[in-house]
């Protein structure tokens, strides 16, 4: 018995460590969740045409750039690639509280899907577009 409930305390730490990654719409406001757990871990608000990345010196600087870089290339299948980028199709989740989401094994599904672009080398750049048109048009520029 006791065996039983240290090997499951033991899942349970190594399920918190695999961050999830997605997005949450709040109004008008979308924010690119890294989390451990549904509302906890961090967050970057993002706008209609942005990005982030790991260059120190650019105003779209965030230290997590390439570790979120890797959740995302490990958690949702490539739609597009060209050259050192890749095209992610990422679910959007209302603000919902009281409901777990669908990325958590809740029932609460997404509300429809956004894009990011990786791309890494020197630089690692995480370009966020909020419908498919403009992302394919953006990665198939790089081809």
């Amino acid at each position: 018995m006791y065996f039983n409930t240290f090997e499951k305390f033991n899942e349970s730490l190594t399920e918190a460590k695999n961050d999830k990654v997605y997005l949450e719409k709040n109004g008008q406001r979308i924010q690119l969740w890294s989390a451990i757990s549904q509302g906890t871990g961090s967050t970057i608000q993002l706008t209609e045409r942005s990005y982030i990345t790991n260059k120190e010196s650019d105003k779209n600087y965030d230290s997590k750039t390439e570790d979120l870089a890797a959740s995302v290339r490990s958690q949702y299948k490539t739609i597009r690639k060209a050259q050192n980028s890749t095209m992610h199709k990422i679910p959007v989740f209302e603000n919902l509280k009281n409901d777990k989401y669908s990325v958590w094994g809740g029932d609460a599904a997404p509300i429809t899907y956004h894009y990011l672009i990786v791309s890494t080398g020197t630089i690692t750049v995480i370009g966020y577009f909020n419908n498919k048109k403009e992302a394919l048009s953006w990665i198939s520029s790089m081809i």
